[in-house]
């Protein structure tokens, strides 16, 4: 399926499971803090509704830190996706 996201928001593919010290294996809405995604789409224009122009800081295949609560979730075929204004990343990693 092929998707364009609009303005600054990124389509990104968050990691599914983390394991813990002792071998268990922790579902993605049981950890706490910031997650980890991969960016999957930015979108092909840099401009916001009312004309601005805004800089792109990442670019798809970036591995990213972005805040837990940031965007929103959706099911595209067989994987799940966030999509996350460019504001919502905390870093490049």
């Amino acid at each position: 399926m092929k998707i364009t996201p609009l303005f600054d928001r990124i389509v990104v593919e968050p990691e599914n499971e983390k394991q813990t010290d002792s071998g268990i294996f922790l579902g993605k809405k049981d950890v706490d803090g910031p997650k980890i995604g991969t960016v999957i789409k930015v979108p092909e224009e840099s401009e916001t509704p009312d004309g601005k122009n805004f800089k792109l800081f990442v670019k798809e295949g970036d591995k990213v830190l972005y805040n837990k609560y940031a965007g929103a979730e959706a099911v595209l075929g067989n994987k799940t996706v966030v999509f996350i204004r460019q504001t919502d990343i905390l870093a490049i990693l």
